[in-house]
């Protein structure tokens, strides 16, 4: 005789779609940026720019000679925080983004890293700084920043 009727096949199930697999693109590689004074009396002070970037993240900081470096939001706040002295901290939200004291040639790793920020309008890639030679003599300093650039 004749076989039968084998029936209806069933629904085959739902495969799912497969995860978001993000940007394409590169790494930000850290970098290093040196800033140097010109030669400076001892507690003397120079003012100057570096261009860290528009933000970004500082994770180490280094001077050959003994300093008190400053990075700051803003000329105006670097300005506001002149007369500020070494043992006093700088008060909240008046635009000091890191202040380090070494007592010689010395490598300072942060933690925690600390983001910065220029806040002028409109937006630069630069940091503002002020640096005071600590060395006991006159002579240049010369500051080491370890950093991450985070906007371009």
């Amino acid at each position: 005789g004749s076989s039968g009727y084998s029936g209806r096949s069933g629904i085959s199930g739902y495969s799912g779609s497969s995860g978001y697999s993000g940007i394409a693109g590169s790494a930000v590689p850290r970098t290093s940026v040196v800033y140097t004074t010109a030669s400076i009396a001892n507690l003397a002070e120079e003012t100057g720019t570096s261009t860290l970037g528009k933000t970004f993240t500082i994770m180490k900081i280094g001077t050959d000679k003994a300093a008190w470096v400053r990075v700051y939001a803003t000329s105006a706040d670097r300005t506001a925080d002149s007369a500020r002295p070494i043992t006093t901290d700088p008060t909240p939200g008046t635009g000091v983004i890191l202040e380090v004291v070494t007592t010689g040639a010395q490598t300072i790793d942060l933690g925690p890293m600390v983001v910065g920020a220029n806040l002028d309008g409109p937006v630069a890639s630069l940091a503002y700084l002020a640096i005071q030679n600590r060395s006991g003599s006159s002579n240049t300093i010369e500051v080491t920043f370890t950093i991450l650039k985070l906007e371009s």
